[in-house]
């Protein structure tokens, strides 16, 4: 892991994702920038994960 101390707890935990689900995992370089809002990167950044995932 980036950026972690070696001291820092890092709990693990079970996930199930359900047949049609995706998990999306960005780092904060993707969804923050000069002009650009956390919000509005996260929206940008799970529109852009929707399209990965439609099927026509």
């Amino acid at each position: 892991m980036l950026g972690v101390s070696p001291e820092a707890a890092c709990p693990q935990q079970v996930l199930t994702l359900d047949e049609d689900a995706a998990l999306v995992v960005v780092t904060d370089g993707v969804v923050e920038g000069p002009g650009l809002t956390l919000e509005t990167g996260l929206e940008h950044a799970g529109t852009v994960a929707a399209r990965a995932f439609v099927t026509d």
